[in-house]
């Protein structure tokens, strides 16, 4: 009998040390900002495979590779697609920054895609994602 409460008190010292450790472990997927990959209101995901900034023949950025992704920013490479123009697939890097609060959410509200031309030049497109678009009846990728 001693012997029993020998063993079990070992075992709860054990599980109060582990207790502070939780309490500083790092922050989880769910507390991370979101990226809207679809352009529908506020609706999203951490570390997204792909993004739409809209319906149809819209540019979207594809085979996203997230290198980084906190709590403040986020960096993929992947290749970006301009359907309306014909244009073939470039290979990209992709940054979201700038996390704000909708509700209990945190959303990236801007996004900065940076690719070559086919002339060789570097071309970067900046959007924001929001409900501060003129017009819109809810938040959506913008240039």
């Amino acid at each position: 009998m001693i012997t029993t409460k020998w063993v079990a008190r070992p075992a709860l010292l054990v599980l109060a040390c582990m207790l502070p450790l939780a309490a500083v472990s790092p922050a989880s997927a769910s507390s991370l900002p979101l990226v809207s990959p679809n352009s529908n209101c506020w609706h999203g995901r951490t570390r997204p495979p792909h993004i739409f900034t809209g319906q149809g023949s819209s540019p979207e950025a594809i085979s996203l590779h997230w290198t980084h992704y906190g709590a403040t920013y986020g960096h993929a490479t992947g290749v970006v697609l301009y359907p309306s123009s014909g244009s073939a697939p470039r290979a990209a890097s992709v940054n979201v920054h700038r996390p704000r609060h909708h509700g209990t959410r945190i959303f990236f509200t801007r996004m900065r895609w940076t690719f070559h031309r086919p002339n060789g030049t570097l071309q970067t497109v900046y959007w924001r994602f929001g409900p501060e678009v003129p017009g819109a009846t809810c938040a959506v990728w913008d240039r």
